[in-house]
């Protein structure tokens, strides 16, 4: 009987361990493709952006074509105004939250959205060369995660 608990309570202690493992992994991961995908995106849209209006410590503003608008209009509206078809995006930190807000020009809505939890860090600056830089920290369960690129904007 001494001989079955003691392989019991090895089998509980190995089960409890291999959980605490998978509970990690499974926490890193979800951080790391919340971070990617924000840096991701972060990365497509500065390469729509038409104009960069705002960099630094926190913070990340451009301004890009809005792809719901049609271009071609034929024949063209006397009351079409070229500027109207604009969105202003701009990437901010909320706490430990990458947001997202987007302005559409022509009506002056805006819409927010959660981008990635657990950010520590964002760190945007224009390079000599004409690069955007972007740095993006995050925490892990126990380390913070620092992920940095460049991206050449077109219209720079």
């Amino acid at each position: 009987m001494f001989l079955v608990a003691i392989v019991f309570g090895a089998t509980a202690e190995m089960i409890g361990e291999a959980h605490r493992v998978i509970r990690f992994q499974s926490y890193k991961t979800a951080s790391q493709q919340g971070a990617q995908l924000a840096l991701q995106r972060m990365v497509s849209e500065s390469r729509e952006a038409v104009n960069i209006t705002a960099v630094g410590p926190g913070t990340l503003e451009l301004v890009k074509v809005d792809p719901s608008v049609p271009r071609f209009v034929d024949p063209a509206p006397s009351s079409w105004n070229p500027l109207s078809n604009f969105l202003t995006v701009r990437y901010f930190l909320s706490g430990d939250r990458l947001m997202r807000r987007v302005t559409v020009a022509s009506s002056g809505t805006t819409a927010t959205q959660v981008l990635g939890e657990s950010v520590s860090g964002l760190m945007t600056a224009l390079l000599p060369n004409g690069n955007l830089d972007i740095t993006l920290s995050f925490q892990e369960e126990k380390k913070v995660q620092t992920w940095r690129t460049q991206v050449k904007v077109p219209s720079l």
